[in-house]
């Protein structure tokens, strides 16, 4: 099976493209929005670079490795400050071209990537997010555009016969987290033993998966073309967020200080059994003892 990789640079990207690795049958492109200083090659990857915001080189990219699979994972970069970059809309234009031109050139599986945005969370309190139960109420331009581009693909699918997986994901931890999100940010000032304020509140706990167990999700949704739809790709457990901070600073306390929270407490957890009964995948990482994996840089397995 050849399988064609965007976004092969991010967190999620770099993860998916070594666990895909792991099965000699499969061909995989790893596709690069700029050239990488060090693509990761196996003997049956190869590394291609291509601005899928320009029509032209999208087309010629699908034409020239004609995928069976598409693990569409670029977009632009994301943090709270950038939740509302009309970038997005460029995203999602471009996303909806990409899918018709690989649905025209025969491409029979979709698997793209929705985030924990499209259901709009609850400002305080404590929730759990179903695909089945909760009805997406996406409050800034990244959730929307998401969630549009998710119904969309559930639209052309019933349209075309093509396999499609909408995971929506929690929030995702591990090397190479943007530095725009908290965790991300706390990560880098961890290992490089720098003050870092934490606003939240004491009792805040999210559903937070670590970016290996997401990328065996992707793998082993590439062999089952049934799982369909709009899936949340999460642990179904929550972690107390000043707790994973504080194993983070282990080594140098004295650089985290929390101070008053910005906002209300969260407890905010995704439901699970879609990915445990279909994937298989019931046992996830514990992101409090993954921090040492994360600040050494030895999260590669």
């Amino acid at each position: 099976m050849k399988i064609l990789v965007t976004g092969a640079g991010g967190m999620i990207g770099r993860a998916v493209i070594r666990a895909l690795a792991a099965t000699p049958s499969y061909q995989v492109i790893a596709c690069y929005h700029t050239q990488p200083a060090a693509p990761l090659i196996a003997p049956n990857n190869v590394a291609t670079v291509c601005d899928l915001l320009d029509a032209s080189a999208r087309e010629e990219l699908l034409r020239q490795w004609r995928p069976d699979c598409l693990i569409h994972l670029a977009w632009c970069p994301v943090g709270a400050s950038s939740h509302t970059t009309a970038l997005h809309l460029a995203w999602l234009e471009a996303s909806v071209a990409l899918l018709k031109s690989f649905t025209a050139l025969g491409g029979q599986r979709f698997i793209g990537s929705g985030s924990i945005h499209e259901y709009g969370i609850a400002p305080e309190g404590a929730c759990t997010l179903s695909e089945a139960h909760t009805a997406p109420q996406p409050r800034h331009l990244y959730g929307k555009c998401k969630f549009a581009l998710g119904t969309y693909l559930m639209a052309l699918a019933a349209d075309n016969g093509l396999s499609v997986l909408w995971p929506r994901l929690s929030y995702v931890f591990g090397p190479g987290c943007a530095e725009t999100l908290l965790l991300g940010s706390a990560l880098t000032a961890a290992q490089r033993q720098e003050d870092f304020i934490c606003h939240i509140a004491p009792s805040t706990a999210f559903d937070i998966i670590d970016v290996r167990d997401v990328a065996q999700l992707y793998v082993r949704s590439v062999a089952v073309p049934d799982l369909v739809g709009m899936v949340n790709f999460a642990t179904g457990t929550t972690v107390l967020v000043r707790e994973l901070l504080t194993q983070l600073f282990a080594s140098c306390p004295e650089r985290l200080h929390f101070t008053e929270p910005f906002n209300p407490p969260q407890q905010v957890c995704l439901d699970n059994t879609l990915v445990r009964q279909k994937l298989g995948l019931s046992a996830f990482r514990d992101v409090l003892r993954s921090c040492e994996d994360f600040l050494k840089g030895t999260a590669n397995d």
